[in-house]
């Protein structure tokens, strides 16, 4: 064994330390760094301006190793919030930090997807570094902002995620749709009758 210039015990005790940090290092799988989060769809789509339902068209690559990490969406009909735009592209799905991948999403496929711009920051470090803002959008990360749509209904894709608050994990596109609007419209006062 290789002394280390301590007593013994103390070589050991620190043997022993960086071995259990080997074993507890965080991996690939564990990368998500979200903590408690609300796994329900509503939940995400609440705090984000646009939801849209929209078909994925292609994957487009990212910088590293040509893995996609954007996908370019025709808009079908938007759900919450105001797009003119007939595509959308939808940036930074590398599976990293509690993002969907890009992959997951195949191509000719439909899916509602809870959408926000770039950021003021992002923005602003943009324009202080002289580049065009991107004209792109984000799907959320940390909870659910995506569901698949297929024969009239949405549905959650992953264990452990729902549609709203009672769990539910499947749901005709319409009555999701009307949710959206209860949760978005103004209230209205019972004071004032």
């Amino acid at each position: 064994m290789a002394r280390c210039g301590y007593n013994p015990a103390v070589c050991r005790l620190l043997a022993f330390a960086c071995f259990g940090s080997l074993l507890l290092a965080p991996t690939p799988a564990s990368a998500c760094k979200c903590g408690e989060y609300d796994p329900s769809f509503l939940a995400g789509a609440a705090w984000t301006p646009l939801v849209v339902v929209a078909n994925v068209q292609h994957h487009l690559d990212g910088k590293r190793r040509g893995k996609p990490n954007s996908l370019e969406v025709a808009l079908l009909r938007v759900l919450k919030g105001h797009e003119a735009r007939a595509t959308l592209r939808i940036s930074a799905m590398g599976g990293a930090n509690c993002q969907a991948n890009a992959h997951d999403f195949t191509e000719g496929s439909s899916w509602v997807m809870a959408l926000s711009p770039v950021s003021a920051r992002m923005s602003r470090r943009y324009r202080e570094a002289g580049v065009a803002v991107p004209d792109f959008v984000l799907l959320g990360m940390c909870g659910t902002f995506y569901l698949e749509v297929a024969g009239g209904n949405v549905r959650v894709t992953h264990e452990g995620e729902w549609i709203s608050e009672v769990g539910e994990r499947e749901l005709p596109l319409e009555a999701l749709a009307q949710r959206l609007r209860r949760r978005t419209s103004p209230r209205t006062s019972s004071r004032g009758r």
